[in-house]
């Protein structure tokens, strides 16, 4: 029996265009971000799904409600699927980040695996609590289509753990873009396989720009 679970970033938020760390702070869908949820309601028009699970902040819970416009499926907010706790980074500016904690941000930039964030969490508790999320939305809903709303370094740090890749060679990898969708296939045993990633062909067919973060 298979489960199948497509992934989505939430879309672009003011966090992503204002050069801060959002994190765990609910920053607010930007007005291209809005495009970027019409381009996704749209899209998911064609694609049937079972259920979603979602953040609970406010930039995923909309994406959630936008695959969910012409759909009305059940929404689940799910706590495991919030994004890297960044302790003394949240709401900080990029700039002050580097003054204040260079250190760590040297690890973010170049070994992520290695970053606690002061006050805050870290990048290996935080691949272990995006597994432990997603297997048990697999065991909920075995042999459904399951829509997973999450943020760009749990996804990134999930998918890390899922495809069995080097924990240090996560630095290779890069964020998938706001509203894109990545899905994997699960078999009975939870063994993941990746089907295709970072899929945004709904924002360019709708002309909506296109940014990587």
């Amino acid at each position: 029996m298979v489960t199948k679970i497509i992934f989505i970033r939430h879309a672009e938020a003011m966090g992503n265009v204002t050069g801060r760390y959002q994190g765990r702070s609910d920053a607010d869908v930007t007005e291209n971000g809005r495009k970027q949820l019409d381009a996704l309601a749209e899209r998911f028009k064609e694609i049937p799904f079972d259920v979603i699970y979602t953040s609970p902040l406010s930039r995923t819970r909309a994406t959630a409600e936008a695959v969910n416009r012409y759909n009305k499926k059940e929404i689940i907010i799910e706590d495991g699927l919030l994004e890297f706790d960044g302790g003394k980074w949240e709401g900080k500016k990029w700039d002050d980040i580097a003054i204040e904690f260079p250190d760590e941000l040297y690890d973010w930039n170049n070994h992520l695996e290695k970053l606690t964030a002061p006050d805050g969490e870290s990048i290996a508790g935080l691949r272990v609590r995006m597994a432990e999320t997603v297997r048990k939305i697999l065991k909920e809903n075995k042999g459904k289509t399951i829509v997973a709303v999450s943020h760009g370094c749990a996804l990134r740090t999930y998918f890390n753990y899922a495809l069995n890749l080097p924990f240090e060679e996560i630095n290779n990898d890069h964020w998938v873009m706001n509203t894109s969708l990545t899905l994997f296939e699960y078999d009975d045993d939870l063994k993941a396989t990746m089907i295709y990633k970072e899929d945004a062909t709904h924002l360019e067919n709708a002309g909506v720009p296109v940014k990587k973060h």
